[in-house]
């Protein structure tokens, strides 16, 4: 079991490091939130998600969910203290954008999350993924990438749960690239 968990942790390759000032903008978007070790959740593996919790979260909760199964396993396999859960999203940026005009799609674009990550407090969410969430660009094929809908919807949802919850009744959330359309919407 361990030599089919280093197989794949020896082919998968992670996302550069969080580059200055980005990875500045986002620790001031999430830490105040976060002071205290708090709960972060976080959509899609943004940068090199160990040194992210380590470094926004160092006395806290950090738990990631992301739909690369073999990034995944090889991150959670070599980092026990943080927590990765693999989600399967079943929207396309070519084929849903349209989906979001009508409010009574929506709650089908909720990702079914254990139990546990549902009643969880969230003090802070960060929506960075699903990775290859790029929009259509002119002239080329449309992309059957998910985009961040079901991520963004879902976190709406926990974090107003969240804050129903919580004695302070906020919630930090922060949408990574939100100059896209997908993530505007």
């Amino acid at each position: 079991e361990h030599g089919e968990v280093a197989a794949v942790a020896s082919t998968v390759q992670l996302a550069p490091p969080l580059a200055e000032p980005h990875a500045g903008q986002i620790a001031a978007a999430l830490m105040p939130a976060l002071a205290a070790g708090g709960n972060l959740l976080v959509f899609g593996m943004a940068g090199n998600a160990p040194e992210m919790a380590r470094r926004f979260n160092p006395s806290g909760t950090t738990v990631f969910v992301d739909d690369n199964f073999a990034l995944v396993t090889a991150l959670g396999a070599g980092n026990p203290s943080i927590k990765f859960l693999h989600v399967s999203y079943h929207t396309s940026v070519s084929k849903d954008f349209e989906r979001l005009k009508d409010p009574q799609t929506w709650p089908a674009l909720r990702l079914p999350l254990p139990l546990q990550l549902v009643d969880t407090s969230w003090d802070a969410i960060y929506v960075a993924g699903p990775s290859g969430s790029t929009e259509q660009v002119p002239g080329t094929a449309p992309t059957s990438s998910p985009g961040c809908f079901q991520s963004i919807y879902t976190a709406s949802i926990l974090a107003r749960a969240s804050a129903a919850k919580a004695s302070k009744g906020v919630v930090t959330v922060l949408v990574d690239d939100c100059e896209r359309p997908t993530e505007r919407y």
